[in-house]
Parts: structure tokens; sequence; C-alpha cells
């Protein structure tokens, strides 16, 4: 297949000249109607989805893998900041541009505050705000309240596990960026566009935790070669990034995606977190769609045998995940210091040279090179890019031919006389009502069909999200109460840090295993649930359509016959079978968007932090009453006790707000996503009922106008529509040759 941007301009040319054909047309009398309408139309939503027909490559992998690296190599030049903070959730999107130009979309002030009311769920020292109300953080006295409150925390409760705690971390980088960003947020767009020479200052924001935690969103231009304009290539957080709202936004990213490059960097080979990683987007059902790159450091392997070793080791260790998995082993970085060897520094320089001087590992990297870039072109124009094309395509050939039918048809009629054509247009007229009838049968039919089907997507999405074992909500629930707190483990922070603060502690290590446990085994699960009725939806609307097939052909056979026998030529060539539209292109036209993965892990903020503090503190209270009749040892003891009494209580009212966040998530995907999508389904296949009927036996216009006895040039009519038919024979043959080329070749079906 040609390169996919050339088969796409050669589409679009097709679809104007054939805008131009519709436009002439105009001048012929009796020619155009309300068909001609309705094909102008068919132009413009033609032309406004293959605008949209992104082709999106998601690259993922652990952070210091390469990721931005090989982006960067792929585009060959430095756009991509490396190693950007891993406190950030940005996905950075790269696509084709006239110019270099950075834009940054940064979240909304209900965002931001959102984000910090989730992280000051429990939050010690309850006295520290100024005021009642919700935090703002644009108020100075809740960012010098926080800041204050911030410095108090004890030193061990900021560091977890050897790394600082995640949520001291997001609250002082919101407070340290606030200065740079507000004006930013605040000026109703909340985008900062960065151009020309200017372009590399984005990096500041990207690399910068103080700032990059207002980012929501990065989408770079850029002039690069190896880049088409319908190729969106995504720098993905890494896959062990501890944050696991960070992770459901890669999974948001990820469902939108039509190809994932996953890179290893073969310092460390296949990691855990990888395997996990790479077992959710299994779970997901999205793994076929996957490459796999060994990022490969010349300064780590002292010849290619060692390096191959590694990569068989790993190529077995992704056979149990993804049977023969296609994997290429090269350095990016070396590739990337070819591409801009002009430019580089001299420490790079000096670099670049040794590798060079490694005649067997530049020469393995480069042929693994040439063999990535041949299978992830072919990957990118694969069959459902084809399958794309070529609906676009088919409703092209139905305005055509449809035009090149009616033209004919008057031409026909030019020369015929008053009653022969009201004869016939009497006969057009009978079998216009029953193919309306027809119609109308099919429409009841689709209307019955999609009732139903509503009824049994609601029994599935029930049992999905069922609160007994096996729906995910019920095994959430599970998680929670099986949940185990090691109190011994927090025996010298409440010695050290006192009630509130240890209270703090052990609902930020619940919350954060909790939302693990959801980003990496319910979110995949729903996932793929929604996947795959998206499927059964078209499939079931396919097998309702199926047996009309016939009935449709029928009703066209007859009605051409009826023409024929006036003595006009009428070519039945229409599509044989009714076209149920790709998903995405159903998914664009209607507006939908799928509910995001990280809704139903937005639920501590229903959590009554009042109560539970209350509740602990209470205990506590109780406690110090008693404090000086007691032991040491005791009082310990009565302390740890108060410490499991709250976790009842926090595990209690966590239960609460995860089932109410689940029942909403359940409501919108079913009402605002997959009935919606059903609909959009069932107006397509209506739609094209309509245009496959009317692009036979529309309007009469032809025949009433020439019944009018109107006046006319009718030699001068009559060249007109010789052209007009010569010209969408002409655009036929067209269609015919883009349709060979994007059919697959034998090799490739055999691939």
């Amino acid at each position: 297949m040609q390169d996919y941007e050339t088969v796409k301009r050669e589409i679009l040319e097709i679809k104007n000249q054939a805008g131009s054909l519709l436009a002439s047309a105009a001048t012929v009398p009796g020619l155009s109607g309300e068909q001609f309408d309705r094909w102008r139309r068919t132009l413009d939503v033609i032309a406004a989805q293959m605008s949209e027909d992104v082709v999106r490559v998601a690259v993922v992998g652990a952070i210091k893998s390469g990721k931005s690296t090989l982006i960067n190599a792929l585009l060959g030049g430095d756009y991509l900041k490396r190693g950007a903070g891993v406190v950030t959730s940005i996905v950075t999107r790269i696509r084709s541009g006239a110019n270099l130009k950075a834009t940054l979309y940064f979240k909304s002030w209900d965002e931001i505050n959102a984000d910090v009311e989730q992280a000051l769920v429990l939050f010690p020292a309850g006295e520290w705000r100024s005021r009642k109300a919700a935090f703002d953080l644009r108020q100075t006295g809740d960012r010098q309240a926080l800041a204050q409150a911030l410095n108090a925390l004890d030193a061990d409760l900021l560091i977890r596990d050897g790394r600082r705690n995640e949520n001291a971390v997001l609250l002082s980088s919101y407070l340290e960026g606030y200065d740079d960003a507000q004006a930013v947020v605040s000026s109703g767009t909340g985008v900062k566009i960065f151009q020309g020479p200017h372009f590399s200052r984005h990096q500041h924001f990207v690399g910068n935790d103080a700032l990059a935690v207002y980012l929501r969103d990065v989408l770079l231009e850029i002039k690069a070669p190896g880049l088409d304009g319908d190729v969106e290539i995504a720098d993905c957080q890494g896959s062990d990034a501890p944050n696991p709202l960070h992770l459901a936004m890669i999974q948001d990213y990820l469902l939108m995606t039509h190809l994932i490059v996953y890179v290893i960097s073969s310092r460390t080979g296949l990691r855990q977190a990888d395997i996990r990683f790479l077992s959710m987007i299994r779970e997901m059902g999205i793994l076929d769609n996957a490459l796999f790159v060994v990022n490969c450091d010349f300064s780590e392997h002292e010849s290619v045998d060692t390096l191959k070793d590694l990569v068989a080791k790993t190529i077995r260790e992704l056979a149990l995940l993804k049977p023969a998995p296609k994997v290429y082993t090269f350095s990016s970085l070396f590739n990337l210091f070819q591409k801009a060897a002009s430019g580089l520094n001299a420490k790079d320089r000096l670099r670049f040279e040794q590798w060079q001087a490694d005649a067997a590992l530049g020469s393995f990297s480069r042929s693994e090179t040439r063999r990535f870039d041949e299978d992830f072109r072919r990957q990118l124009t694969g069959e459902r890019y084809r399958l794309l094309l070529a609906n676009h395509l088919e409703r092209l050939s139905g305005v055509v031919s449809g035009l090149k039918r009616r033209a004919r048809i008057r031409h026909d009629l030019l020369f015929r006389d008053v009653e022969s054509t009201r004869a016939l247009a009497a006969r057009v007229e009978r079998h216009q009502e029953k193919i309306g009838q027809l119609a109308t049968m099919v429409e009841s039919t689709l209307d019955g069909a999609v009732e139903t089907a509503k009824r049994d997507l609601r029994a599935r999405l029930d049992r999905l999200f069922d609160d007994r074992p096996g729906g995910v909500l019920g095994d959430t629930l599970a998680f929670i109460r099986d949940y185990q707190v090691s109190f011994s483990a927090y025996r010298e922070h409440l010695e050290n840090s006192g009630f509130n603060q240890t209270l703090y502690v052990v609902y930020q290590d619940f919350k954060q295993a909790l939302d693990t446990f959801m980003a990496r085994k319910i979110n995949p699960r729903v996932v793929k649930f929604i996947r795959s009725q998206a499927l059964q939806i078209k499939a079931f609307l396919e097998s309702v359509v199926a047996p009309f097939d016939d009935t449709v052909a029928e009703a066209l056979a007859a009605y051409s016959q009826t023409i024929q026998r006036f003595g006009i030529a009428l070519d039945v060539t229409g599509r044989e079978k009714f076209q149920v539209p790709d998903i995405e292109i159903v998914r664009q036209q209607a507006g939908l968007k799928l509910p995001a993965a990280d809704i139903a892990m937005r639920y501590s903020a229903r959590i009554r932090t009042e109560v539970i503090v209350h509740f602990g503190l209470s205990a506590a209270m109780r406690l110090m009453r008693r404090v000086f009749k007691r032991q040491v040892q005791e009082k310990d003891r009565e302390t740890l006790s108060a410490l499991k009494r709250s976790v009842r209580r926090i595990k209690h009212e966590t239960v609460k707000s995860v089932s109410e966040y689940f029942v909403d998530y359940r409501e919108n995907l079913k009402f605002q996503y997959l009935f919606r999508l059903l609909d959009a389904f069932r107006g397509h296949l209506s739609e094209e009922l309509r245009t496959r009927l009317q692009n036979y036996a529309g309007d009469l216009g032809a025949l009433s106008e020439q019944a009018t006895g109107r006046r006319m040039d009718k030699q001068k009519a009559a060249m007109l529509l010789q052209e007009m038919v010569a010209a969408c024979q002409s655009l036929e043959q067209r269609i015919l040759v883009v349709r060979q080329e994007i059919s697959p070749s034998a090799d490739e079906r055999a691939s």
C-alpha cells in the first residue's frame, strides 16, 4: 500500500472534484434536487471525518527506559524533554506541523482544587485551615495555612518506602508553582503556546514538577520527515509510575491508541513493573497492537552476542504474555546522534565516535532499526486504516455513481415527449411508494432491535458492576474489607508523630493500595468490557439488517427494470450489503468520549473526614484521661486500639464512597456512552438505508421538470450532461484504482 497520507490526499481530491460536479449540476434545469443536497452533506461529512482520522501511537515503558529518546530519534531532533518529573501525569502528544509549536493545556481551578482536596483527606492538624469553606488555592490565606501545615509535618511522614510521600510532593508542587502558573490558569483559556525560537521553553514546564503539576495535556507540532500529518505519537509517563491516578490517565490514552510501542531498557531487561503493566494491557484487550523495542545502551554490552542473549531472554519472557512478540533491538540514542550529528556537543560527539568505532554493535543496531521502521510503517497502514479509507471511498463512490445515473436519466429524457415522461413518472412514483414502505419497515425493525439491545446491555452492565463476588464492585469491596494493616509497623510513627499524623499515613498507605488495585485490576476489566460491547453492538445491528439486503436489492432491481422499459439505460451497481461503519467513525461523529478511567478512583472526596478524625480524637481523648494511671506498655496498647477502630471507620466510609462512585460510573457509562453509541449506530444504518434507496429512486426532479415543458437549450444541456457523465466515469476509474491500492497484497494477507 502507498503512503497512508498519499492515499488520503487522493480520496480528498476525488471528493473535491465530485463537489465541483455537483455545483455544475445546479446549472442544468431539472437535474438537481433534494438528493443533491444529501450528496453535498455526505461529501462534507467525508471531509470532516478524514480530518479527524488520526492514527495514534503510544510509546510506553518504564521510567528511564528511553521513550523520549526513541521518539526524538524518530523525529530526527531533540524535541522532547528527557526525564520529566514522575509526579506529573502528562501525556505529551506530537503531531506534524508547518512550524515548531508547543501548546500547553493547563488544568482548571476546579481540577486543581479537586487534586488538593484528594490529597488532604485525613491530613493531620485539622485546625490549620484558615476558612471552613472548601480549599481554594487562589486564596492567599489557604496557601499560607497549607504551607505552614506542611512545614509542621514530621520528616518521617514525608518519606515512605524510601521515597517522598506523593501527596506531600503534590501539595508542595502546587504551592511552589502557583506564582508562575496562576496567570495562565486564570486566563480563561488555560493555554500557553511557545512557537518557533521559543519552542524549547515548553520543556521548562514539562520538566519542572512545580509547573508540570498544573498541566493537563501537552501537544507539540513538529515538521519532521518521519511524521505524517495523520499520525500522533504520544510520550506516556513511565509504566512504573508510583501514582495509580497517573496510570489511569495512561489507560485513557491507550483506549484511543491504534499502535503501542513498548520500550525496554537493555540495562535492566524485562522487569516486574514491565510484566505488571503488560499484563494490564493484555487484560484491556489491546496487547495485540504492540511492538517491543529493546533500547540498547552500547556502553552496557561488551559484544553483540551478550546483547543477543539478553534479547533472547526478553523474547521468552514476553512470549508468556503475547505469543510471537515482535521485538527490535537498537540504540535510540545512537540513532538520534546519527540524525543530529552536526549539532552534537563535545561530550555527545565523543560518545558517538566511540560507539561508531564498535562496528559490530553499530551494524546490528542499524539493521534492527531498518527492520523496525519497515514494520512500524506497515502497522500504521494496517487493516484498520484500510477499513477507514475503504469506508470513505465507498460513500464517495455512492455519490459519484448516483450523480452519473441522474445525469444519464436527465440526458435520455431531454428529447422525449411530455406524455411518455409523465407515464414514466407515474410508474416511478408507484415504485417509490413501495420503496418508502420498505424503508419504514426496516426503520421499525431497527427501532425494536435497539430497544432489545438496550435491555440486554443494561443487564450485562448490572452483572459487571454487581456488588457480589465476581462483579467489579464486589471485588473492590472485598479488597477493602480484606485489606490488612500491620499496626505494629506504625508503632514508631505513633511514638514520634502522634495519633493524627499516624492515621494520615495509614490512610495514605491504604488508599495507595486500593487505587493500585483498581488501576491494575478493575479498570482493565471495565475497559475490556466496553470494547467488547462496542463490537457486540456493531455485530448485532449487522445481523438485524442483513436479512433485508436481498429485499432491498429486489426493490431496486424492479425500479431499474421499469426505467429500462422506457428505453433509459440504468446500471444498478450499488452495494449489495448494508455497510456498518467502523466504531471510531461512529464515535467521532456522535462526539462520544469514554468516561475517564480514573473516575472511580476519585471516591475519597466523599469520605467524611471529620467523622473519622472526630472518632479518632475521641478515642485518643479517652486514652489521655487514663494515661497517667497506666503503664507505658498498656498506653501503647490503648493507642493501637484507637488506631484500629479508626481504620475500621475508614474502611466503612470508603465502602460507602466507592459504592456511590461505582453506581455513578455505571449510569454514566450506560446512558452517556453505550446507549448513545447504540443510537448512533442505528442512525448510521438508517442514513445508509435512505441514501442507498434515494440514490436510485430519489426525488422526481429530473422527470417532473421535463414534464412541465420548461424551455431550455436542450443541445447545450445535452453537452453538459455528457461531459458530466464522462467526468463521473473518470472519477469512478480513479476510485477503482484507489480501492485496489488499499486492498492488502497476498504477502500482507499471509503475514
